[in-house]
C-alpha cells in the first residue's frame, strides 16, 4: 500500500481496459475513489463491475463538450479531483509516404488536443485540491521506430506538455509527471488489423529484441502510476518514468 492514496478523488480518461483499467483497479486497491471514461458504454460497464470502488463516465476526450460534462459529472461524483490520469490514447503505424492528414488529425486530436482540453477542464479542481496531473506517454516519443511518425510526435508533444506543465504548476501545489510504457500486453495489440500469424511474428519480434525477453504487463505500470500519485512521491515533478525492461537502453 501507497502512504495518502487512501480516500483520493481519481479521474482517469480510457479507463476500460488495458493501463486506464490496471490502475483504475490499483488506485481502487489503495482506497482511493475512481471516475474512468471511455467511449463504449459496454467495456465502461464492464470495467466499473470490477470494483465497487470505480465508477464509469462515457466520453470521447477528442469532443470538449464531452470533456466538460466529464469533469462536472467527476466533481459531481467525488466532490473534487486529487489526480488525473490522462491515460486515453490511441496508436497508428504507417510508412511515410503512406501517411494521411486524416489519421494525424485523428491521433492528435485524442492524444494530444483530448489531453490538453481534460487537463484545463479539469486544472481548477487540481489547483484547489493540490494534487497531481499524470500522463501517459510512450516510448515512442523519446525513440519512435520506423512507421511511428504520427504516434511518436503525438507522445513527444505529451513530453513537452509535462515538463512545461511542472514548471508552471509547482508554485500552485500541483505535481505533473509522465510514464513512458515500452511494449506492454494490452487490447491495442489486438485492434490494429492484422493478419494473426503477422501480429504474433511481430509480437515475438519486439519481446527478443527487449533485454528482458517479454513484453510488460498493464499492472506493471499501473503500480507505478499509484507510486508517483501517492505521497510516497513529494518531490517528483516533471519526471518522465520510462518502463520498457530496457527496450530502449
Amino acid at each position: 500500500m501507497f502512504k495518502g492514496l487512501k480516500g483520493k478523488r481519481v479521474l482517469i480518461t480510457g479507463g476500460s481496459e488495458g493501463i486506464g483499467l490496471a490502475s483504475a483497479l490499483r488506485f481502487a486497491e489503495e482506497g482511493a475513489k475512481v471516475v474512468i471514461s471511455a467511449r463504449r458504454e459496454e467495456p465502461l460497464n464492464k470495467a466499473v463491475a470490477m470494483h465497487e470502488a470505480i465508477s464509469g463516465i462515457v466520453a470521447d476526450v477528442a469532443s470538449p463538450d464531452d470533456n466538460s460534462r466529464l469533469v462536472a459529472e467527476t466533481v459531481k461524483e467525488l466532490g473534487g479531483i486529487d489526480v488525473l490520469f490522462n491515460n486515453a490514447g490511441i496508436a497508428t503505424t504507417a510508412p511515410l509516404a503512406e501517411l494521411k492528414l486524416e489519421e494525424y488529425d485523428r491521433v492528435f486530436g485524442i492524444n494530444v488536443r483530448g489531453l490538453l482540453d481534460v487537463t484545463q477542464q479539469a486544472l481548477p479542481h487540481i489547483v484547489e485540491a493540490k494534487g497531481v496531473i499524470i500522463n501517459n506517454a510512450s516510448i515512442s516519443g523519446l525513440k519512435p521506430g520506423p512507421g511511428a511518425t504520427i504516434y511518436g510526435a503525438s507522445k513527444a508533444a505529451v513530453l513537452a506538455f509535462t515538463t512545461s506543465w511542472a514548471r508552471e504548476l509547482a508554485p500552485k501545489g500541483v505535481r505533473v509527471l509522465s510514464v513512458s510504457p515500452g511494449s506492454v500486453t494490452t487490447p491495442i495489440w489486438f485492434k490494429v488489423p492484422a493478419d494473426e500469424q503477422w501480429r504474433k511474428e511481430q509480437m515475438d519480434r519486439i519481446a527478443e529484441m527487449n533485454p528482458m525477453k517479454r513484453f510488460g504487463e498493464a499492472d506493471e505500470i499501473a503500480a507505478v502510476v499509484a507510486l508517483i500519485a501517492s505521497d510516497e512521491a513529494p518531490f517528483m515533478n516533471g519526471t518522465d518514468i520510462r518502463i520498457d525492461g530496457g527496450q530502449i537502453t
